[in-house]
């Protein structure tokens, strides 16, 4: 029983580590082509008539945002795994390619929400399942950031998404070992058949 109040515990847990941040997201890169693609075009419309100051104030102009905008990149945003979650839904993300990934998040918070049903009902056999196929979710949403070059330091992933990870390690080695428990626990019937078993040797 005890056992079973830990895992309902560090399940319950999940829903507090979701509030932390968890991934970091580099705003300023489509910003940046944006402005140099905005530049590049205002250039080539200048006319012979106007004057070459004109343009290279448009080229120093370039430059000055060009510098602007990586610091931006490097701030980004920071969200929680809540956050995550929402942001898959947004507009047009869901069909974006190099955002696809965040499907997972959905998938992971609907897992906690069933392992946590589990828990109420003793399903310890599910909940170990659950732990796993959550775990491959989020570790093979970095992989499959890191191959689009979305995720390329890896100070991008912050504390909430390595507690996340520990947390269902926790509840994996917990869940196994009352298995384990409830596995060599016997039934009465057993233990009578094993009684008589051994008085009628």
């Amino acid at each position: 029983m005890n056992n079973i109040i830990k895992l309902r515990g560090l399940i319950s847990l999940n829903f507090l580590i979701f509030f932390l941040p968890f991934l970091k997201m580099c705003s300023g890169v489509e910003k940046k082509s944006e402005v140099v693609a905005e530049t590049a075009i205002s250039v080539q419309n200048n006319t012979e008539a106007q004057s070459d100051t004109l343009v290279l104030d448009t080229l120093e102009e370039s430059q000055t945002l060009s510098k602007l905008v990586p610091i931006l990149d490097n701030q980004g945003i920071v969200y929680n795994f809540y956050e995550a979650v929402y942001f898959n839904f947004e507009t047009d993300m869901i069909e974006d390619f190099e955002f696809s990934p965040f499907i997972c998040y959905p998938l992971v918070l609907f897992l906690v929400i069933l392992m946590f049903i589990g828990s109420i009902f003793n399903k310890t056999m599910l909940i170990r399942t659950l732990s796993i196929i959550n775990i491959v979710l989020l570790l093979g949403s970095v992989v499959w950031f890191y191959f689009l070059e979305f995720i390329e330091n890896i100070n991008q992933l912050r504390i909430g998404f390595y507690l996340i990870i520990l947390n269902m390690v926790l509840i994996f080695v917990l869940s196994n070992q009352n298995q384990k428990l409830s596995s060599q626990r016997l039934s009465p019937e057993q233990s009578a058949s094993l009684r008589s078993s051994t008085l009628g040797s």
